[in-house]
């Protein structure tokens, strides 16, 4: 068991409908889908060598995320695709709320189509708590970081816990996740909001026109003094 967590890099919503195959079985439900990374500073060692989140070149693999209404076709489909998983902390009272899937790059024949090894996290989530999700994306609120806990990976030896090893990818390519949390914020200051105490405006715009009429009377006041100096000077010649 491992907790993964997980930073939002950007989302959308997505809706399928339809007489097809695929159209029929979202039958126009709401999923949100999300690309994400490691947070830092967490690491993630696939038996296949990829290491995620190593300082230095980073692995050539993709991540996302997708939340989707539950269905119990869809637990129990994952639990059973997953109950082979050997798991220190396994128990007969998990309950399977997702899986962790690794899919290995491919490259086609011809040599042009290619997509790149992968990990992709499958929220199965309650219809409730997914209506609230779909209302917030659809007020441009998403969420930003998400924590899974899944069964079949294990710690490496950071004190921690900051490693999370997946030694048997390759062969044992999806892994149960029984526990997610999630962050959503519901107030955030803009990019572009100042903080408390600073200047509304960039340093000395709002200063524009007071410094344009002092130097206009600085202009002045030397003409002024040149004046008197140039009097007193031809006064005292004579």
């Amino acid at each position: 068991m491992a907790n993964i967590t997980l930073e939002v890099q950007s989302a959308k919503l997505i809706s399928m409908f339809g007489s097809g195959p695929g159209g029929a079985s979202h039958d126009g439900k709401w999923t949100i889908t999300s690309v994400v990374k490691l947070n830092w500073p967490e690491r993630l060692e696939l038996g296949t060598g990829e290491d995620i989140g190593r300082l230095g070149k980073p692995a050539e693999i993709e991540m996302h995320l997708t939340f989707r209404a539950t269905k119990p076709e869809l637990v129990e489909w994952a639990t059973e695709r997953t109950k082979g998983v050997d798991d220190t902390f396994k128990s007969d009272d998990d309950a399977v709320c997702g899986t962790a899937s690794y899919h290995a790059e491919w490259n086609s024949r011809d040599g042009l189509d290619h997509s790149p090894a992968s990990i992709l996290f499958d929220i199965y989530t309650p219809s409730d708590v997914m209506a609230s999700l779909v209302r917030f994306a659809e007020n441009g609120r998403f969420v930003k970081q998400v924590t899974v806990e899944v069964r079949g990976m294990d710690y490496g030896y950071a004190p921690d816990g900051r490693e999370k090893r997946w030694p048997d990818n390759a062969d044992n390519t999806m892994l149960p996740i029984v526990n997610v949390s999630y962050d959503l914020p519901l107030l955030e200051r803009p990019e572009d909001e100042p903080e408390p105490g600073e200047p509304a405006t960039p340093v000395g715009a709002d200063l524009a026109p007071v410094l344009k009429e002092t130097l206009k009377w600085l202009k002045g006041a030397v003409w002024l003094l040149a004046a008197i100096a140039g009097a007193v000077v031809l006064k005292g010649c004579r």
